[in-house]
């Protein structure tokens, strides 16, 4: 990566990565910094493709900084690999909320865990038929999360395996305390950001994760719909079916509008998998919402 850029752009990447080492500047004392150099660095900065023309303020975007206003801290091993600035993301630049609306419960729960310096939990929840599943899966993701990093360091399959392994546990805790309610269940949308950019995802149901890109929102997921031809051929497959509510909304069995779903015990003979989609990408800014959320933002 160095040998292929030029003197003044190699200069100023080694001077960048004096910064962050000896330094240890947040996001804007290096902007200051960058931007009270020499008039001859200060050309290079805002002229990054080298085409002899300057636009003011391109220095910091392209070293990848975000909202220059944050006082965030730098994480340094990233930006040193990466050639650009990586901000280190706290918990207190994360918000998260939810709202009753018009129902007399909220079935709805989110999580959001700082797991190790560099990994970034976030859960979100929508449970139905109660909310027996839905506080099951919350309390329980997170630990079973922390328990299969500690078998792999492949994220992918961290959440595939705590997708699968929590349903199990909901399976055994609503048989063991005989309980009468298999229809409960609940949708589930998990995150695991590494070094503020790396970002897995895994789903089952129909709430979303949504990216916002250069200032556009960008959906990561595809609900798990009984309409989605995929998703029905399961189900058939199983010996389940596909009806149309009163409202002529499509349903697994007469009974749930989702394919994929932790919980739901009565349908998983038929096809509904707890098995979750799953999507690796680096990230700026990321929404996860219920469903009412999402059809506002479709």
């Amino acid at each position: 990566m160095l040998i292929s850029r030029q003197p003044a752009q190699l200069a100023s990447l080694i001077k960048a990565q004096w910064l962050l080492i000896s330094q240890k500047p947040t996001v804007t004392q290096l902007k200051q910094k960058f931007y009270h150099t020499s008039s001859k660095n200060y050309r290079f900065l805002s002229d990054p493709e080298n085409k002899g023309s300057r636009q003011a303020g391109i220095n910091f975007d392209t070293l990848g900084c975000w909202n220059s206003r944050l006082e965030l801290p730098i994480h340094y091993e990233e930006s040193i690999e990466r050639g650009k600035i990586i901000p280190k993301i706290p918990l207190t630049e994360i918000g998260s909320a939810t709202l009753l609306g018009r129902r007399k419960v909220n079935e709805d729960r989110y999580a959001v865990e700082e797991l190790s310096p560099n990994l970034l939990y976030f859960g979100m929840f929508d449970g139905h038929a109660g909310t027996e599943a839905v506080d099951f899966v919350n309390q329980k993701m997170k630990k079973s999360i922390l328990f299969w990093l500690n078998q792999t360091d492949d994220l992918e399959e961290v959440i595939k395996q705590s997708f699968i392994d929590v349903n199990n546990q909901l399976a055994r805790y609503l048989l063991f305390s005989r309980s009468s309610n298999f229809h409960c269940g609940t949708t589930a949308t998990v995150c695991l950001l590494k070094n503020s950019v790396g970002l897995v995802i895994g789903h089952v149901g129909d709430s979303c994760a949504i990216l916002c890109r250069q200032g556009k929102a960008v959906r990561l997921t595809q609900d798990h719909d009984p309409e989605v031809e995929e998703e029905a051929s399961r189900i058939k497959k199983c010996g389940g079916f596909i009806s149309l509510n009163s409202l002529g909304r499509s349903h697994v069995n007469g009974r749930l509008a989702m394919t994929r779903s932790i919980g739901d015990l009565d349908l998983k003979p038929y096809g509904v998998t707890a098995k979750p989609d799953i999507l690796t990408m680096e990230v700026c800014y990321i929404i996860l919402c219920w469903c009412s959320v999402r059809n506002g933002i479709d």
